[in-house]
């Protein structure tokens, strides 16, 4: 049989997997008293176990049957719930009472491993027995595994992108990071891999007329590899070389 210690970092363990994965009840995603109160009534009438009977003695005293427990909890003042609540903001890393670790358990669904299907507290040894050692590798492939979630999500997860132009071509951006003065844009790969302002103008050759284009700014043309929208006015249009353009501002005689 497992300590009340052991029964306790399984249920963190678990509450935090559920939570990287996005599959905490809504409730408890961004926990307040009054949702956890909520999550409670919630899933009372469905999630009656015998396995966690002791749980709600703990919260409200003895009752004679899961009515009057689920009533209790219908009545009950939220505040009741908040050292729990408290305990999920600052992220597990406070104690808290037992019965909070055993109504977090009841909430999240955990499931005790114990061979008689309830939960174990942490009563001391028999008389005339030892305890067994505490037993570490059984927490080295859970913590594993969610670190190795945590640095999936925040490392290795492709994250949204976005583009911008910086004035000679388009650079890559995080969709939700904010820049001043410049317009953020859906990712185009094709457009930011080809479309780029053309500074030397000595590098285009009458071959390029209606392949390059060019957009006037002020009276002054300025040429870029490709066409569509102009990338520093999204309200006009590249337009094609002509070869009155190319000998005017090009091929100067």
């Amino acid at each position: 049989m497992k300590s009340f210690e052991t029964y306790k970092e399984e249920v963190i363990l678990d509450y935090k997997a559920k939570k990287e994965k996005g599959l905490l009840p809504f409730n408890l995603q961004n926990p307040t008293p009054a949702k956890i109160k909520r999550e409670c009534i919630d899933i009372f009438p469905t999630r009656h176990l015998k396995a966690h009977e002791f749980t709600f003695p703990a919260l409200f005293g003895d009752k004679d049957n899961a009515a009057d427990y689920l009533s209790a909890f219908e009545n009950s003042d939220p505040d009741i719930f908040r050292p729990l609540n408290t305990f999920l903001r600052r992220d597990t890393k406070v104690g808290t009472n037992d019965r909070n670790v055993y109504l977090l358990a009841w909430l999240i669904g955990f499931e005790s491993e114990t061979s008689d299907g309830t939960l174990v507290r942490d009563q001391g040894k028999p008389p005339g027995t030892t305890p067994p050692p505490f037993d570490f590798k059984r927490l080295i492939l859970p913590v594993i595994i969610v670190i190795g979630v945590i640095i999936f999500i925040k490392v290795i997860w492709p994250k949204d992108e976005c583009m911008y132009w910086d004035g000679d071509q388009y650079q890559t951006i995080a969709c939700e990071q904010k820049a001043d003065g410049i317009v953020i844009v859906n990712l185009d790969t094709f457009r930011r891999a080809h479309l780029k302002r053309i500074k030397n103008l000595e590098s285009i050759k009458l071959r390029d007329i209606g392949k390059v284009h060019y957009s006037t700014v002020g009276g002054v043309p300025e040429f870029y590899t490709m066409g569509g929208e102009n990338p520093a006015d999204t309200a006009k249009r590249l337009l094609p070389l002509t070869r009155g353009m190319y000998e005017k501002y090009i091929n100067k005689k």
